[in-house]
């Protein structure tokens, strides 16, 4: 024990609980976002909606992709809209809701801290 009264051993068992908490959360709200995404997708061919999907950018952040397969190159106008077609955002709405997500869960993982 410290001479403050903080256990060194306690510190370090909770920042592991709070790294694997944070992990656990970005893992989850991964398919979350895929899965809103997925869902706000306007559809004509299903090729843009085939293509959601999800990349991994560490154990602490992941990118959320569309068109990225089956040769879709049209994402980032259904997204933005263009001149002629008015924008049907789907990335960004569910980006907004894994934010939203991710705080909600990682508020519920941290709780569940234990030492």
């Amino acid at each position: 024990m410290a001479d403050d009264g903080i256990d060194i051993m306690d510190l370090t068992k909770l920042k592991l609980a709070i790294n694997d908490a944070i992990k656990d959360t970005v893992e989850k709200v991964k398919f979350k976002a895929e899965a809103k995404a997925i869902s706000l997708v306007p559809v004509d061919t299903g090729r843009l909606k085939g293509s959601i999907t999800t990349k991994d950018l560490g154990p602490y952040d992941f990118e959320l992709r569309a068109g990225y397969t089956n040769d879709v190159d049209y994402a980032q106008y259904v997204e933005y809209g263009t001149s002629k077609m008015k924008a049907q955002p789907f990335l960004r709405p569910a980006i907004q809701y894994a934010r939203k997500q991710a705080i909600k869960d990682l508020k519920k993982e941290i709780k569940k801290i234990k030492l």
